[in-house]
Parts: C-alpha cells; sequence; structure tokens
C-alpha cells in the first residue's frame, strides 16, 4: 500500500469488508513519488523529515531526479535544493527547525557561514531576538567577513530595521539576569550587567539615528533630537569607561567622566 494508510485502517476498524481504492502499477521511484507527494500535500512532514526524504530520493534514483522530483510534488527546483541544504547545518539547528522554533527560510541563510559553532550561536539569536530572514542576511554576511561577534552583528543589523527598534520592550535576553553566588562573582556580575547595559544604550543610538533621518525635513526637530543622541552617546562613552576599569582595577570606580558632566548640568 503506497498511499492511503489511515483510511484503510479507519475503515477497517468500521468493519467494512471492502474499500474502493486504485492499482496502479509503479516501481520503487513511482511508489516513492506518490508517497512523498501524498506526505507533503498532508503536510505530515516537518522541513527535516521533508528534506531527509528528498535526499533519499536523490542518493536512490540519481543524477536529474532534482528535477524531476521538483515537477511531480509540484515545488522548484529550488524549494528542493535549499531542503537538502538544511540537512547540512548542525544538529541542534535541525532541532530547532523541526520543533518549528526557526523557520527553514531563515536557515537557510545559516547555510553559508561555514562554522558550526557560528551557526548555532546565530540560531539561539534569531530565536531571541525575531529577527527578518532580511537581517539575518545580514548578519551572516558580516559574521564571514570575521571581523565582529554575533551579537554586535545582530545589532547592528536590528538597528537597520525600524519595526524592530519599535517594539516597547527590550528582548528579555538583554535583561534577565541571575546574580551569581559567593562574592567572588561579585567583578563577573558586574561586567555582565555593564556589557548589556551598554548593548542597550547602543540599541537606543540606533533607534536615535532612524528618528533622526526621517525627522530630516524638520531642521528644528532634526537639531533637537542630534542634541539628545550626543547625551545618549556620552552615556555609552561613561558605560565603555566603567567597564574598561572594572576589568583593569577589579572593581567598580565611579567614571572620573561622569562626576564632569554632572559638575557642568545647570542646577534646577
Amino acid at each position: 500500500m503506497v498511499s492511503g494508510y489511515r483510511r484503510f485502517a479507519a475503515l477497517r476498524k468500521l468493519g467494512y469488508e471492502t474499500i474502493p481504492c486504485v492499482i496502479m502499477d509503479l516501481d520503487d521511484k513511482g511508489a516513492f513519488e506518490v508517497a512523498l507527494v501524498e506526505n507533503i500535500q498532508r503536510r505530515s512532514l516537518d522541513p527535516i523529515e521533508e528534506a531527509e526524504a528528498f535526499k533519499s530520493y536523490v542518493l536512490n534514483f540519481g543524477r536529474g531526479s532534482v528535477t524531476r522530483l521538483a515537477r511531480r510534488v509540484g515545488r522548484s527546483e529550488e524549494y528542493v535544493s535549499h531542503r537538502l541544504l538544511l540537512l547540512g547545518l548542525p544538529k541542534a539547528i535541525q532541532d530547532k527547525i523541526s520543533r518549528r522554533l526557526l523557520k527553514p527560510s531563515h536557515a537557510t541563510e545559516l547555510v553559508w557561514i561555514q562554522n558550526h559553532d557560528r551557526q548555532v550561536e546565530l540560531g539561539e539569536l534569531i530565536e531571541k531576538h525575531n529577527l527578518s530572514v532580511g537581517q539575518v542576511r545580514f548578519v551572516a554576511r558580516m559574521l564571514k567577513s570575521g571581523r565582529v561577534s554575533a551579537e554586535e552583528a545582530t545589532l547592528r543589523a536590528m538597528s537597520r530595521c525600524p519595526e524592530t527598534i519599535a517594539h516597547k520592550s527590550l528582548p528579555d535576553s538583554w535583561t534577565d539576569f541571575t546574580p551569581s553566588e559567593g562574592n567572588e562573582s561579585e567583578h563577573s556580575d558586574a561586567e555582565r550587567i555593564l556589557d548589556r547595559s551598554i548593548l542597550v544604550v547602543r540599541t537606543s543610538l540606533a533607534g536615535m539615528d532612524l528618528l533622526i533621518q526621517k525627522a530630516n525635513h524638520l531642521q528644528l526637530v532634526s537639531d533637537y533630537l542630534l542634541d539628545k543622541r550626543q547625551r545618549i552617546h556620552t552615556i555609552l562613552d561613561e558605560l565603555i569607561t566603567a567597564k574598561v576599569s572594572l576589568r583593569r582595577r577589579g572593581e567598580f570606580v565611579v567614571p572620573v567622566l561622569t562626576a564632569e558632566v554632572h559638575s557642568k548640568s545647570p542646577k534646577p
């Protein structure tokens, strides 16, 4: 029985003695195609199972089979080829795809990153920050250059997308924090908090840049926002100075820059 086993089982339980059917003369290749088409049409397969079925077909039936298979399942050759590419990704990424935590279109962009650790890392960032396909493509291109970390590349990608910056709240992964146990871990906790603070302020700068760009036809508003952006940049400088000081001294010390800025602020 190539197709319709569930229907057959259901009718048998209902006590049917005869069941209408279609008898076809099929070789192994034809039988595989019929079964695969039905499973795809019924959406019985997750993307990785579908890719495994495509791979089995290609391996068993040889050259030219991708074109024939695409025609038989009603998909483009590009669709079939992209599904096959998913099987080259790390198991952790494939599991996310199977569990619908990662879309195949996002995962396909990871294929072009040759480092498996980077692929897994970016897969986590896609899930946490709900990146678009365009943003993933941008991050992947930056990671291939080898000049930035995945987190930094993700931040830059998000800064290019107004709807991401416009979220009312920051991603939980940026603000969730569980203190380490023991006094010896205070240094590590402080550095982690400062790192996340720097990331938050950099995101604010990216958002301001987008708003300033949109307000370029409103000179007064644009100038006003530029002034506020400069203040945010000053805060970023303070945070980076604090982090560098923490690493050098081993303890948190309020940067001198902060005191200088406050001393210049007018009294209310």
